[in-house]
């Protein structure tokens, strides 16, 4: 490797990009889940008909999922979807403010890495927590709502990750103002 921090500032910018695909796909995620959850509720119980079968009739005729469990499903989707959205956000402020640098060994970079460990951690374990409970309303209040599994084991990990790269780049920032 000839040049580490050339290669530091390539992995910057394409993480950038990746960061700013992550938002928009993470946002159209959210409004696609928030179609579906409206398209259910405008056909509720008879409401839209077609040949004189509603969609609650298509739904359970040609699938294995009660109206109920697809309800559960896109509201976890959409606080799944805002929790990608807000992390991609924050990611891609970072990965703007380490090219702006021109390195990641800087104070305001450790802190923008740490802020995006916590995020990574809280974030999906907050929208598991509103998934579960809207899951259990949905539950008592239709008939047919199965229980929701979400897994979000991954994002404690990466989070870690993100805290430990922080105190990383921290100590390279201390490192270079003693340098200077």
């Amino acid at each position: 490797m000839k040049n580490p921090l050339k290669t530091i500032q390539v992995l910057a910018k394409v993480g950038k990009i990746i960061s700013t695909i992550a938002f928009v796909c993470s946002i159209v995620g959210a409004v696609f889940c928030v179609v579906g959850i409206t398209s259910l509720a405008v056909g509720a119980e008879g409401a839209l008909r077609f040949g004189g079968v509603n969609i609650y009739g298509i739904i359970e005729k040609n699938t294995d999922i009660s109206v109920g469990s697809m309800c559960a499903s896109m509201a976890a989707g959409v606080y799944s979807c805002a929790a990608g959205a807000v992390l991609a956000a924050f990611a891609k402020r970072y990965f703007q403010r380490e090219m702006d640098a021109g390195t990641p060994f800087t104070n305001a970079g450790a802190d923008e890495i740490f802020r995006l460990g916590i995020l990574t951690i809280v974030l999906p374990l907050a929208a598991r927590l509103l998934s579960e409970i809207t899951n259990g309303v949905l539950r008592e209040a239709m008939d047919g709502a199965g229980k929701l599994a979400v897994d979000n084991g991954g994002a404690v990990g990466m989070g870690i990750a993100f805290l430990v790269m922080s105190v990383i780049f921290r100590y390279g920032a201390q490192l270079e103002e003693k340098t200077k």
